[in-house]
């Protein structure tokens, strides 16, 4: 029995209360941990605090402040994630994510607002987008082909051949 390596006993307690211990440990090293990613506007609690209550209700916020030009929207809640390639929409992410593990993070929950803007920088349309309006797409494994002859390697190397000249030594 163990308790007979032990002085008196004592060590039995300490024993246990280790074996405890490192159970609780690796029970929270298994935890899921959440985390928000994206677009979070300051001043609206710790990170912690956001993950458990969700996504800022961030499509709200915008339409709830009024604003009508691009300064004020830039004013108030900061640089967009994102740009179109014209300049006129402007894109606010927030990904809600869970990662367990060694496993891929799970997203719980996303939201992506749209600003649009005229030419002269009046706002003209708010838009949201949540998890349920994407998709997932597959990229194309097409190979393009590029013009000129395909040649093997040996005919590359023997097509080189003779073609570099060296130059003439200017001797000192």
């Amino acid at each position: 029995m163990i308790s007979d390596f032990l002085p008196n006993g004592h060590c039995a307690s300490c024993l246990r209360f280790s074996a405890v211990t490192a159970l609780l440990l690796y029970g929270m090293a298994c935890a899921p941990v959440d985390g928000l990613r994206g677009y979070v506007p300051e001043g609206q609690g710790s990170d912690e605090q956001l993950a458990e209550e969700g996504l800022l209700p961030l499509y709200d916020m915008i339409k709830a402040a009024n604003l009508t030009t691009r300064e004020q929207v830039m004013e108030t809640f900061g640089t967009p994630s994102t740009k179109s390639i014209l300049g006129n929409t402007w894109y606010y992410a927030s990904t809600h994510v869970q990662e367990f593990m060694f496993y891929r993070p799970e997203i719980i929950d996303q939201e992506v607002v749209a600003v649009s803007f005229n030419q002269n920088g009046g706002v003209t349309s708010i838009k949201q987008y949540t998890l349920a309006d994407g998709y997932s797409v597959t990229p194309v494994e097409r190979i393009t082909k590029t013009g000129g002859q395909e040649l093997t390697i040996v005919e590359q190397f023997l097509g080189n051949l003779g073609r570099f000249d060296t130059p003439p030594q200017v001797l000192p």
